[in-house]
C-alpha cells in the first residue's frame, strides 16, 4: 500500500501513519522521503499498471463490475484509456 501525503498537516499524518502503520501492518510498513519527481514517477507508473492490469482482465473476461463501472465497456477502455496510456508510455 502506498500513501501518498507530504506530512502538511499532523493530525492527517498522525491519523493515516497511525491507523496504515500501527494497526493494518504493524511490522511492514516502511516510510521513505522522495522528491515530487520521484512522486510524480511513482504515480505515472501505478497508473500504467493498472491500465494494463485492467486490459489483461478484460481481455480475460475477468473485469467485473467494478471495471466496468469505472472505464466503461470493453470497448470504452479499449478506445478512451487503453490508447492513450500506450500512446504515452512509448
Amino acid at each position: 500500500m502506498k500513501v501518498y501525503y507530504d506530512d502538511g498537516q499532523p493530525i492527517v499524518s498522525h491519523a493515516l501513519y497511525g491507523a496504515v502503520g500501527d494497526e493494518l501492518f504493524k511490522d511492514a510498513v516502511r516510510r521513505t522521503k522522495t522528491t515530487m519527481t520521484e512522486y510524480r514517477l511513482e504515480q505515472a507508473a501505478d497508473y500504467l499498471c493498472t491500465i494494463e492490469l485492467a486490459a489483461l482482465k478484460y481481455a480475460t473476461k475477468e473485469d467485473g463490475e467494478t471495471y466496468n463501472k469505472f472505464f466503461g465497456s470493453v470497448g470504452k477502455f479499449k478506445k478512451n484509456w487503453l490508447k492513450q496510456a500506450r500512446r504515452k508510455a512509448f
